[in-house]
């Protein structure tokens, strides 16, 4: 048997348990109504409610209170067979901004000999799908998700530029932009055609004419989009860093005006893997044990004493698989955020490399338009390789950067090479260290009057740096006023640096992302390069406590 595609949403309600178990039983059976299924069976408790469609329902309630259903429709076919189900699942006590979740998922599984069928099949939007959007408060953690594009006039743009920064966003958000030579009424149709496949997979808007310059203003060019394109957002998006915004992949207008359907195809691919991939919200992590142990209990009374050993001995064997398959799935998850990251990193590394290229070519082509072909292609000395863990790259510091000293905990950064994404956070420590290296190099000469960030931005000929987005001088006024926060970055430095051997620094790297978003490394330092000529890093290790953390 062979899988043609899996379409899961999740998302959680403002509505009451009552009132979401009540508008999931009234779209399941409005569903069921429009496959001309047999009603009247479902209120019998009959599981087969047409001839080759079974409907299984379950409910649990578990010690703490909180409450769970599912309905699970199955359907089968000559060849093929559809696997429709809905969770609908009431947390004991109501989370911030969730007091109930819905939980999706319709797969076709084809069953025949042939290749597996392409098509819409694999794209389309379930009617249960569309109905519940249509029915509910729906949310992924600010985000509306909704049937058609919400659409987004000046007047909403930060509300949206917030969306796209929040951290706890699971899904996808795609923006389209006003086309520049269309009337807005026709490509507002047009966009709406092109995200029909992804309600529930993604938040959708297109701003309105007057909200495009206001959104690039917004949130900066490199982020922005415009000129009738669509741009598809993931999640943690961080306009501080221009190099990270190739990860949010832009289709043209161009490309959506030819071909509208393609394009609706081309654009739900990404939401679609991300929605069936991403592990689940915390909420649910337990929600498939909860219904499929319901209801265990020890016989009693006339029972006998071996029939009571053996139940409790399959109990604890079943409660073991469920052990085990949670590790499987906590491992799954862990190497789908470190791919999530890699990939992260490597969308940022290729655009990096691209522009060193372009850089080197118009180079080149200079030196031959001066008569200098033969230095224009002159080899260059190899680079030395990085060290491959965060233990290798503490001795490098110590041996080989006369002007970088690192002052802080050594077990913070060695604590990092446990995790899947170490290499890369040890690659970009690398290339950080070395551009504080030959700033501070710089700095401790007469001639440069600027700080790490500017010789980033504007750096002398030749000179090493990392992308200036990477860098932040200061922290936010909520860290500075937070005492708790503030300690958290009072680093050690020598004696002569600091009274009191121990300084707050504001200064600061960052070094990566993780997939979860828990880790997201950082480097602190204290710039002294001025008086003594070195940079202490006080800090290299997970990300320190913030609002967003």
């Amino acid at each position: 048997m062979m899988s043609n595609g899996k379409y899961r949403s999740v998302f959680h309600s403002s509505l009451s348990p009552a009132d979401a178990f009540r508008a999931a039983n009234d779209e399941m059976r409005t569903w069921l109504r429009s496959k001309d299924l047999d009603l009247d069976a479902v209120d019998r408790g009959d599981s087969r409610i047409g001839p080759r469609t079974v409907l299984l329902r379950s409910a649990a309630n578990a010690a703490d209170g909180s409450q769970t259903q599912r309905w699970e429709l199955r359907e089968n076919k000559d060849e093929d067979a559809w696997v429709s189900t809905l969770t609908v699942h009431a947390p004991a006590t109501a989370e911030e901004n969730a007091s109930t979740w819905f939980w999706m998922e319709v797969e076709h599984v084809w069953r025949g000999s042939a290749v597996v069928p392409a098509g819409p099949i694999r794209a389309s939007v379930p009617r249960l799908a569309r109905g519940l959007l249509a029915a509910v408060p729906a949310y992924d953690s600010l985000a509306e998700l909704t049937s058609e594009p919400v659409l987004v006039g000046r007047e909403r743009v930060d509300e949206l530029i917030d969306i796209l920064c929040d951290p706890d966003r699971r899904y996808p958000a795609a923006v389209a932009s006003p086309h520049p030579e269309i009337a807005f009424d026709q490509w507002r149709a047009t966009i709406t055609w092109v995200m029909r496949f992804l309600p529930g997979l993604a938040s959708i808007f297109i701003l309105d004419p007057l909200a495009e310059q206001a959104f690039r203003t917004g949130i900066g060019t490199a982020h922005a989009v415009w000129n009738g394109a669509l741009r598809t957002y993931l999640p943690d998006v961080d306009p501080a860093v221009a190099e990270e915004a190739a990860r949010h992949r832009v289709l043209s207008a161009a490309r959506i005006a030819a071909d509208p359907s393609r394009a609706a195809g081309i654009v739900s691919i990404l939401p679609r893997r991300l929605s069936t991939e991403a592990p689940l919200p915390r909420a649910l992590a337990r929600v498939n044990r909860m219904l499929m142990t319901r209801g265990q209990e020890t016989p009693s009374g006339a029972d006998t004493d071996a029939l009571r050993a053996q139940i409790e001995k399959l109990t604890a064997d079943v409660s073991e698989a469920w052990d085990l398959a949670e590790a499987e799935v906590d491992r799954a998850d862990t190497l789908f955020a470190a791919r999530e990251s890699a990939l992260a990193e490597l969308a940022e590394r290729e655009q990096r490399v691209l522009d060193l290229d372009h850089q080197v070519r118009a180079l080149q082509r200079r030196l031959v338009a001066e008569g200098r072909p033969a230095d224009a292609y002159l080899p260059v000395d190899q680079p030395a390789s990085p060290p491959a863990t965060f233990a290798e790259l503490l001795d490098w510091v110590e041996t080989d950067l006369p002007h970088v000293e690192f002052t802080g905990d050594s077990a913070m950064p060695m604590s990092l090479d446990q995790r899947p994404e170490a290499s890369t956070w040890v690659r970009s420590s690398w290339e950080a260290l070395q551009a504080l290296e030959a700033y501070a190099a710089a700095k401790a000469t007469p001639g440069y009057a600027g700080d790490f960030r500017m010789w980033c931005e504007k750096p002398p000929s030749g000179e090493y740096v990392i992308p200036v987005g990477k860098v932040a001088m200061t922290e936010s006024e909520s860290v500075r006023s937070n005492a708790r926060w503030r300690r958290e970055r009072e680093f050690p430095v020598p004696d002569h640096a600091s009274g009191s051997g121990r300084v707050f620094m504001e200064a600061h790297i960052r070094i990566g992302a993780s997939g979860a978003g828990h880790i997201n490394p950082r480097l602190y330092f204290f710039d002294e390069a001025l008086q003594t000529g070195l940079i202490y890093i006080g800090y290299l290790g997970p990300h320190l406590t913030n609002t967003r953390t």
